[in-house]
């Protein structure tokens, strides 16, 4: 459960991270409309853009690599539980039949006292079932 949660953050994190950098490019966008004319500038916000933009992408495939290891592990996760939940359910049944058993057998040797009393694998049965 714990790889979930970390999971959760790192996705929580990137979308975060992504959403800042959008924002970032716009606001770079906007001055480089604005600022047009100037050549020096102009070409150093062209590159920081860029550097931006790419950023963002690597970002975004990040974030989907993420998201793409974490529905894996998720049904990972629900595969291992269903079967251990069916695992249970068989072992739930199993010994339910084990103590069916076994009070059959107590049951059944004491219906029988005369016979036990005869028979000394019977006498050592019946104190090992108590």
């Amino acid at each position: 459960m714990c790889v979930i949660q970390e999971l959760r953050r790192e996705v929580a994190e990137m979308r975060r991270l992504e959403q800042q950098t959008h924002v970032e490019v716009q606001l770079l966008k906007e001055e480089l409309s604005h600022a047009g004319g100037q050549s020096a500038a102009s070409t150093r916000a062209i590159e920081d853009r860029i550097k931006l933009l790419k950023e963002v992408e690597k970002l975004k495939a990040n974030l989907a690599e993420t998201e793409e290891s974490r529905s894996k592990v998720l049904e990972r996760a629900k595969r291992h539980q269903r079967v251990h939940t069916m695992n249970q359910s068989k072992l739930e049944r199993e010994l339910h039949l084990l103590d069916d058993m076994l009070e059959t057998v107590r049951k059944t040797l004491s219906d029988i006292p005369d016979f036990v009393q005869t028979c000394p694998q019977l006498q050592k049965l019946v104190e090992f079932l108590g």
